[in-house]
């Protein structure tokens, strides 16, 4: 359903523009801003969620040392 989708999206604009371009052509201003914002946000979590799942990564792979100072 979502290749469905996206085949149609590309198909009714071939020059680009994706989700910000198909809103202001069918829904108007607002609506295309609306879905250009949460693009932004979208994208900023994907790298905040990518870099904590690295670090976690990293720190469960090299734990820490404990070292008593007796």
């Amino acid at each position: 359903m979502l290749t469905f989708s996206y085949r149609q999206v590309i198909a009714a604009f071939p020059e680009g523009g994706g989700a910000y371009g198909m809103a202001t052509t069918c829904l108007g201003r607002r609506a295309a801003l609306v879905a250009g914002a949460s693009l932004i946000v979208d994208y900023v979590l994907d790298v905040a969620v990518s870099v904590a799942a690295e670090v976690a990564a990293l720190t469960s792979a090299f734990p820490p040392s404990h070292t008593s100072s007796s």
